[in-house]
Order: C-alpha cells, then structure tokens, then sequence
C-alpha cells in the first residue's frame, strides 16, 4: 500500500472530502489529491499534521518501521568477504601488507 493509498483510506475513514482535508491541513483539493495519487508528498509539516489528524504515529503513516533484520544479515554496513578477510578470532597479520606481482617492481 503507498502512502497516497494510506491517507485516502484514512480520509475516508474519517468521512473527509478532499476538500475537507485540505480545508483542515490549509491546503488545496488538488495538493490532496496529488498526494492520494503519489503524484507528490506532502511536506513534513503536513505528514505530521497528517498523522495526528488521522490519530496514528508518524511511522506508521510512512510504513518506515520493518522487521527487525536477522541478526548477522549485515544490515547496512555489510561485511564483504573475499581477500583480505580473515577467519573470525584470528589476528590481524604482523607486518606491511603484501603488494601485488604486477605492482612496485
């Protein structure tokens, strides 16, 4: 469900026209509209205005709050694994790093 879809279904519950909830939030019929057709966002000012109108928290107007990821998925900050990488509880290596054969003579 997107975010227009979600203030429409709100709208609706509520019984609002678009007009109305323009009226309510100080904008026009079409800026409502705009939004039930993902045609824009609106501005964080009205998503909050939004939110406390319709009676439910920011995310979950904006559907921001996922699962939970799994724990060693990596997240954002993924860990590559490849050369380089070292088996987990090894220590780093002692000394300079290696240069590669076609590198410094």
């Amino acid at each position: 469900m997107t975010l227009g879809q979600r203030i429409q279904d709100h709208r609706t519950r509520l019984g609002l026209s678009q007009e109305g909830l323009g009226d309510k939030l100080g904008v026009s019929r079409q800026a409502v509209s705009k939004w039930e057709a993902d045609g824009a966002v609106p501005d964080t000012d009205k998503l909050i205005a939004l939110s406390r109108l319709f009676g439910i928290t920011l995310n979950e107007l904006l559907q921001v709050e996922g699962p939970p990821e799994p724990a060693g998925s990596g997240g954002f900050f993924a860990v590559r694994s490849g050369a380089g990488s070292r088996p987990p509880g090894s220590s780093p290596p002692h000394g300079p790093p290696s240069s590669p054969s076609w590198c410094c003579g």
